[in-house]
């Protein structure tokens, strides 16, 4: 899947922190092809508010997108979170992005 900056950030409240050996090191493996690389945090400038939220160059952010593999299982927990967020409806503006790529995805 081809993520932009913003749903980079975001997927990562989306990744599971506990599991069994197998399952923390496809975290890990996911976590490390989110992560943004030394030409990428140059240009984007990230900075971060005294309320602790991360901003960066907007206009640098629309030219980068990385498209990263998503395992299955974490597909699925990804989905899940997603699905539980909308019942409770506490889905956001930024979420929007991520929950049309899996959601719709997941129905085709």
């Amino acid at each position: 899947m081809k993520f932009s900056v913003k749903e980079r950030v975001i997927l990562l409240d989306f990744v599971p922190k506990e599991g069994n050996i197998l399952f923390v090191k496809m975290v890990q493996n996911f976590l490390e092809e989110l992560s943004f690389s030394d030409e990428e945090n140059a240009k984007l400038c990230f900075h971060q508010t005294i309320k602790g939220q991360v901003l960066w160059d907007e206009i640098s952010a629309n030219e980068i997108s990385k498209d990263i593999e998503v395992p299955d299982t974490l597909k699925d927990q990804i989905v899940t979170k997603l699905i539980k967020l909308n019942d409770k409806n506490k889905l956001s503006i930024d979420h929007i992005g991520i929950y049309e790529k899996f959601i719709s995805q997941d129905k085709s």
